[in-house]
């Protein structure tokens, strides 16, 4: 099962709400916005993001609907007191003072013993929706690169016959061309065929290549990653294979071949 990385979820209970936002990133970052007095939970937000995802920039943003937390009175008269002193030394505008003696203090004024939240309900209620456009936008990639595999899959049939192409025009022209007894075309013909045997690679793609339909259509998680690998695999091998053949039509498989390989690498950069 293949999962993108741009998703959105929302879910509020009581009067707490959050929202995850996923975007493209190679690895996985997790950004988490939110008031000072929910510090204490951003380890908890962010193995719970851990827990759910392997790649991607996900950012997390927590937040009071309908705020109900309660004041530090104490501190919110330090606060006070704070903005009298910086009018009375710098005389600067009260409502400037207090926003900057509000900013001093802004991490303590609230009680976080009175935050009322159970974090972990709120979250599986959001990764929800956020899941199931993850698993959306995967089942749409895996679609396009299923089409993909199939041009792939065609053009490399009407490779295989062709592998042999190359040696028999080279004898023919050694015939032709040259004054040069059976025993020695032999011989050059030998070597030529060992310089151009594309076997083993013809093999190694074959394998690859169903390898990679295997994962495409596997039930379980499959990571963006190990698809990556397989393409390098795969446009290794069909390099070596085009470089080795020195045939024009094979060239010409092997150039829109490599085009459909490009196609899957772009989409294989938005799967998590």
């Amino acid at each position: 099962m293949l999962r993108g990385m741009t998703a959105f979820g929302r879910a509020q209970r009581g009067d707490f709400a959050i929202e995850l936002h996923s975007v493209n990133k190679r690895h996985l970052e997790i950004k988490i916005k939110a008031p000072p007095f929910f510090r204490p939970y951003e380890g908890q937000l962010r193995n719970s993001v851990a827990a759910h995802v392997t790649r991607g920039q996900v950012s997390v943003l927590l937040r009071t609907v309908h705020p109900t937390v309660s004041l530090n009175h104490s501190l919110l008269k330090r606060c006070k007191t704070l903005a009298d002193e910086l009018e009375q030394e710098l005389a600067l505008p009260r409502q400037f003072c207090f926003e900057l003696a509000l900013r001093e203090l802004q991490e303590e004024l609230f009680e976080v013993s009175e935050v009322p939240i159970e974090l972990e309900p709120l979250l599986e209620e959001a990764f929800q929706p956020f899941m199931a456009m993850k698993k959306t936008e995967g089942e749409a990639i895996a679609l396009f690169i299923t089409d993909c595999l199939t041009a792939i899959r065609k053009e490399f049939e009407g490779i295989k016959p062709l592998t042999g192409h190359s040696v028999e025009r080279y004898r023919q022209k050694l015939l032709e061309r040259l004054n040069l007894d059976d025993e020695r075309v032999v011989k050059e013909v030998a070597l030529l065929a060992e310089k151009l045997d594309v076997s083993e690679e013809i093999n190694r793609f074959e394998h690859h290549l169903a390898n990679f339909q295997k994962k495409i259509g596997a039930k379980e998680f499959i990571s963006g990653k190990s698809l990556d690998f397989l393409l390098q695999e795969l446009g290794r091998e069909i390099n070596t294979l085009v470089t080795k053949s020195n045939d024009a039509e094979m060239a010409s498989k092997g150039v829109v071949i490599k085009g459909e390989l490009e196609k899957i690498r772009e989409q294989v950069q938005n799967i998590e």
